[in-house]
């Protein structure tokens, strides 16, 4: 039986533990059984100080990285936690030999931000110092949120992860893990998610023993790091999808079923396994005796969504549909299925829509409202489907200065409180924030102009908010001797509502032209013109 250590960095108590896997399967699924041993330890306590920002939400972007101006912050992953915080965990480079990995949050909707953790693996035992590909995702079964990165050079224990507290407010000392698998030389990079009362961390690393490199791992976690009742920690062989050289890995667990997909040279690989704890816990049933719902090698819904110059995939799903975004020949495309509760092995079919020029995709669905970020000519781009991914919407810029975004892998991540991405505007790369979920706002309209006894019209608001202090304005240009200019402000029109405003009584004669002007205090404005004669009072042709 070959064996791995698996070492447990606590906070409040020293404990390594080391993980014995028994192999199982030639070029297969490595399963973890596991012993206990005590070490020394370190101490890893919250610092919730706050971040200087630059811009505020009324501007617009945030710049969440302002306490690192002269190095990079890269790679950003956000999320809401079980408190309503917005935590965004990122890459930060503090000089050439180290990069922590940062987790920040906001609890005001990002007019305010605070680092909660800084996960700098040089003070670690056998940290390398280069922590890399960090994400979090939040379990609402355990009110927990999960974090792991990856210790790019570290000999052992290269996959770290930790659970926080649920609302990141009450935050205190965490306890990392490190997870070495059997014979793993290298690891590139991670993901996670949840499911029932575990986290999931699938991963690429490389197995020499069994001749894979780059390839697809996973493993699952309770609140204890201990195992569920399975194997816990299993590698792909390859025998259903070939998924070496694996990169680019993504998760996400929707109602019914959990999703991965990752990239395969040009291609991208999908594969989906079942939410219900007891199917994933049954041991065997798979090809070759392989666990048949827990394994990644034979989750029971895998396939390939595109075969040939394919890259760059995010997933996410919600109630019973699914969408994965890749970028392919210079397009951002969504793959869609509004279909995933199959039974055991029966395919999930897709269609596939364009959505626009651009790369580096990132994707939010929540019903049947899909959410798509992507880059394209250095600039961050936000769309919407309102039908599961079948049809688009017009697409919005988000960053404020053109042509700032970082084209790579990584670059922005979406989420249901907003994007984050990489952007470059200040000379070096930092992590911006943004929100993208609707906000009602007021439509003003000017209707019904009209002549008479001076000039009439109507200011309507078409919106879905109500406006207010609505300053309005009526110019008449021409022969006119008295009453060429009117000012008013309206201090409130509802959604719906219309209300009537006229000029002052006017004098003068010929040809006028009319101008109407009318903006609220939220923004939205209009503006009209029109012409007609005045006749000494009285004004005809409008």
């Amino acid at each position: 039986m070959n064996k791995a250590k698996k070492a447990k960095i606590f906070i409040e108590a020293a404990l390594v533990v080391v993980v014995t896997l028994a192999l199982i399967m030639p070029a297969s699924a490595v399963v973890t059984n596991k012993t206990t041993d005590n070490s020394t330890s370190i101490k890893i306590v919250p610092t919730n100080t706050p971040i200087s920002n630059a811009g505020s939400l009324a501007a617009g972007n945030i710049l969440i990285t302002a306490d690192n101006p002269d190095e990079d912050d890269q790679n950003p992953k956000i999320l809401k936690d079980g408190g309503g915080n917005i935590l965004v965990v990122y890459e930060k480079v503090k000089d050439t030999f180290t990069i922590a990995s940062e987790l920040v949050f906001t609890d005001d909707d990002g007019a305010t931000w605070y680092l909660a953790y800084d996960f700098d693996s040089t003070n670690w035992d056998s940290g390398s110092g280069e922590l890399i590909s960090g994400d979090i995702s939040y379990n609402p079964a355990i009110d927990k949120t999960f974090w792991c990165a990856i210790d790019a050079i570290g000999d052992m224990y290269n996959l770290r992860m930790t659970w926080l507290e649920g609302n990141i407010v009450n935050a205190g000392d965490v306890t990392i893990y490190g997870v070495s698998g059997t014979g793993a030389t290298e690891h590139y990079e991670t993901s996670c998610t949840c499911v029932s009362e575990w986290a999931i961390t699938p991963y690429i690393c490389d197995e020499p023993d069994y001749d894979l490199y780059r390839c697809p791992g996973l493993g699952y976690w309770d609140i204890d790091f201990e195992h569920p009742d399975m194997g816990g920690f299993y590698y792909d062989g390859g025998s259903i999808l070939e998924t070496t050289p694996a990169s680019n890995i993504e998760a996400e667990t929707g109602v019914e079923r959990m999703y991965m997909v990752m990239q395969v040279d040009d291609k991208i690989a999908f594969k989906a396994t079942t939410t219900d704890p007891e199917l994933l816990q049954t041991n065997g049933g798979g090809p070759g005796g392989m666990d048949q719902y827990a394994d990644i090698e034979c989750w029971p819904w895998q396939n390939w969504i595109a075969t040939e110059n394919a890259e760059d995939p995010d997933v996410s799903g919600d109630a019973g549909k699914v969408c994965v975004v890749y970028s392919q020949d210079g397009m951002v495309k969504c793959a869609y299925s509004s279909d995933v509760v199959k039974e055991y092995e029966e395919e999930i079919e897709f269609q596939v829509s364009e959505i626009d020029a651009g790369s580096y995709p990132t994707v939010y669905m929540s019903g049947n409202d899909v959410y798509v970020g992507y880059v394209e000519s250095g600039n961050l781009y936000f769309i919407k489907s309102t039908d599961g991914g079948a049809t688009w919407g017009t697409p919005v810029q988000k960053n404020e200065i053109d042509g700032t975004v970082v084209g790579q892998y990584g670059t922005c991540h979406i989420d249901s409180v907003g994007i984050v991405w990489t952007d470059s505007r200040n000379g070096n790369y930092d992590v911006y924030y943004d929100v993208t979920q609707y906000i009602p706002q007021p439509k003003i309209d000017i209707e019904q102009i009209s002549g008479g006894l001076g000039v009439s019209a109507v200011v309507t608001n078409n919106g879905d908010a109500d406006a207010t202090n609505v300053e309005w304005s009526i110019t008449l240009d021409g022969t006119v001797f008295l009453g060429a200019e009117k000012t008013d402000t309206i201090s409130s029109i509802a959604v719906g509502e219309s209300v009537p405003i006229k000029s002052g009584f006017p004098l003068g004669f010929g040809p006028i032209d009319v101008t109407i002007t009318a903006q609220s205090a939220e923004g939205p404005s209009d503006t009209e013109t029109a012409s007609g004669k005045l006749l000494l009072f009285f004004i005809t042709g409008l």
